[in-house]
């Protein structure tokens, strides 16, 4: 949460001025049924949706009680007007005002409800924002997409259920069963483990030592694993050198684990 919340007070003023341009207030656009306009009226609020939701997921215990109550009462009243072309206007511009102050309040900074609220963390509008491709942002994306009107402790589960899918067919090279599944997300959700423990406990396991990785394979597992992504040129040449110079295959697991961009990768899915 702490790498998170640095990297939200240090969006620009330029980036909220470009998030102004591209939320136009649904009051100057023409709803008429079947026209373009209503099409790109609804993907404003579908973005401001799912920044909502996420924003209630990844940030919501850290806001005051009213605040978050304010926020999730123009989330509830949005989804309820969703097959309603009249009454989702105003539900918009009720979510876009509780969003921005909601988002003022986190930051630590002056509520400012004549700028556009920021994109959150894992949505689909964030990820084209700010140009991010990785596979934890596409997931994350599509599961707030995909859980509009689901209470948010669901949607934290299915984010946490999500990291440790993934994590199977890249490691063990098999789907995710789901008393595994399970076991992993519950102790993640308790305080047992980390997300870290999960994936040194999967890496260490007799399952993935029995399929003999090469060290390149091996540090390519580690790049998606951890990063979700694969490996650049350098950076696999950089970690198959330490291993083949004597640096254990722990040491290198423990390095991508304390890895900035691991931590990332875990805020996404909301850890």
């Amino acid at each position: 949460m702490k790498y998170i919340k640095e990297l939200r007070k240090k969006i620009s003023a330029v980036i909220l001025a470009a998030a102004v341009a591209v939320a136009v207030p649904f009051a100057a656009l023409s709803l008429d049924k079947g026209s373009p306009v209503l099409a790109d009226a609804g993907n404003y609020f579908f973005d401001t949706l799912d920044s909502v939701t996420a924003f209630l997921v990844l940030y919501g215990e850290d806001i005051p009680n009213d605040v978050r109550c304010s926020l999730e009462s123009s989330r509830s009243q949005a989804v309820a007007t969703i097959d309603d072309t009249d009454g989702y206007v105003a539900a918009y511009a009720n979510m876009r005002v509780a969003l921005r102050v909601a988002e003022s309040t986190y930051a630590g900074i002056p509520v400012d409800t004549n700028v556009a609220p920021d994109p959150v963390l894992g949505t689909a509008e964030y990820n084209q924002m700010y140009g991010i491709t990785s596979d934890a942002a596409r997931t994350t994306a599509a599961i707030y997409a995909t859980s509009r009107g689901l209470p948010t402790e669901m949607i934290r589960t299915a984010l946490k259920n999500s990291f440790v899918e993934r994590l199977y067919p890249i490691i063990l090279g098999r789907t995710c069963d789901i008393a595994g599944r399970d076991y992993w997300v519950n102790g993640i959700e308790s305080g047992l483990y980390t997300p870290a423990d999960a994936v040194r406990t999967m890496l260490n396991s007799a399952e993935f030592v029995g399929r003999n990785t090469s060290n390149q394979e091996f540090v390519t597992v580690l790049y998606n694993a951890f990063l979700s992504r694969n490996p650049d040129p350098s950076g696999l040449a950089n970690w198959v050198n330490a291993l083949n110079n004597g640096a254990s295959r722990n040491d290198i697991i423990n390095a991508f684990a304390q890895a900035p961009e691991f931590a990332a990768t875990c805020s996404y899915y909301g850890m």
